[in-house]
């Protein structure tokens, strides 16, 4: 390496700015690198200096240019939580969407960093691609869940961040990795923003199972609770969540998961009767006003039957539809009647649940 170019790569790294503007005048390469692949700018990136960095911009370093890992001035400034010079660059139109060897933009790099600043200001000033992704396939999203970063992972869903992007290598979402981290906040965030609760990944596992296999309680409370995540989905080899709490020694989970069980199971009883109940009951009454109204208006007998009959089935579809409505509201209490109607007409075909309930 040529002596000046030493000198201008050593005074960039000390952030002496007078001894840079020597190397300079003495025929320094602006481009020069070190070993690494680091030029001045990138050193004076790395190390904080942002007089350095205007400077060497000034007399025309090459803003974009790559170390050998890849890495950009930005790049570093974000790595190292540089924001000014973060700002400065984007200002002079550095390529905020260049990738390192690992396929890590700057933003990927900030957030996996928890730097919350820089990561905004690439996406809001910089308009840095938020679902780019990384040679796994991961996005900036899947980081933030992954590292427990939730300022970030609210900026990046408000920024429309596709949710339920799956990654290469294992086949997983934001939300598996925030439950396999056990970050309960960012785990309600994702959902709240539509994440799939049953989605799987490459081994058949959901976040259910995810979270039961690391042992974070709370995730599966919150997920089985209030996300209504399918207890009973199997991964590849035929495993529960409830057999992974068993063979994992997780104790806590796994008497929750069985208590749910039981829970549900009852619950699935006392509704099943219920159903019948009402049913057996508007069937009946039907049956009773269907035969009264024929009657009495003169019909013949043979008109009486089957009015009788009309009555039977709409008196038992009325008594299933109320049967169905006190279930929404024993749900949620705050439900209307209107909302509650819509959610038993919409969540599956009338004839087929009266058919299910038949046979059940």
């Amino acid at each position: 390496m040529l002596p000046q170019n030493k000198q201008l790569l050593d005074a960039a790294e000390s952030g002496q700015l007078n001894l840079v503007k020597q190397a300079i005048q003495g025929g320094a390469d602006i481009n020069a690198a070190d070993e690494h692949g680091s030029t001045a700018l990138m050193l004076a990136a790395i190390f904080g200096y942002p007089d350095v960095v205007k400077f060497l911009i000034g007399v025309k370093a090459d803003v974009n240019m790559k170390d050998k890992e890849g890495n950009t001035a930005l790049i570093w400034a974000a790595k190292s939580g540089n924001l000014g010079i973060v700002k400065y660059l984007i200002g002079i139109k550095a390529d905020v969407n260049m990738k390192d060897k690992e396929g890590n933009t700057a933003l990927m790099w900030a957030i996996r960093l928890g730097e919350v600043n820089i990561a905004k200001w690439l996406i809001h000033a910089g308009k840095a691609r938020i679902d780019e992704k990384d040679t796994c396939e991961y996005t900036a999203l899947m980081f933030a869940a992954g590292f427990g970063h939730l300022g970030i992972v609210k900026y990046l869903i408000g920024a429309k961040a596709d949710v339920n992007v799956i990654s290469r290598n294992k086949g997983r979402t934001a939300l598996m990795l925030a439950a396999v981290g056990g970050h309960l906040d960012i785990v309600e965030c994702l959902v709240e923003a539509k994440a799939d609760v049953n989605m799987k990944d490459k081994e058949g596992n959901t976040a259910l199972i995810c979270a039961t296999k690391e042992g974070h309680l709370e995730v599966v409370k919150y997920l089985v609770e209030t996300a209504k995540a399918d207890i009973n989905t199997k991964d590849n080899n035929g495993n529960t969540a409830l057999i992974w709490a068993a063979k994992n020694g997780k104790p806590d989970i796994e008497e929750y998961l069985k208590n749910y069980i039981q829970k549900k199971s009852y619950i699935q009883k006392k509704e099943l009767l219920q159903e019948y109940i009402y049913v057996g009951v508007g069937s009946a009454i039907g049956l009773a006003l269907g035969m009264a109204i024929a009657y009495y208006a003169g019909a013949a007998i043979g008109v009486c039957i089957a009015s009788a009959v009309v009555g039977l089935a709409l008196g038992g579809v009325a008594g299933y539809v109320i049967a169905e409505v006190k279930k929404e509201k024993d749900r949620d209490p705050n439900i209307d009647v209107a909302t509650a109607l819509k959610n038993v007409f919409t969540t599956q075909p009338l004839s087929e649940n009266v058919i299910a309930l038949k046979w059940k």
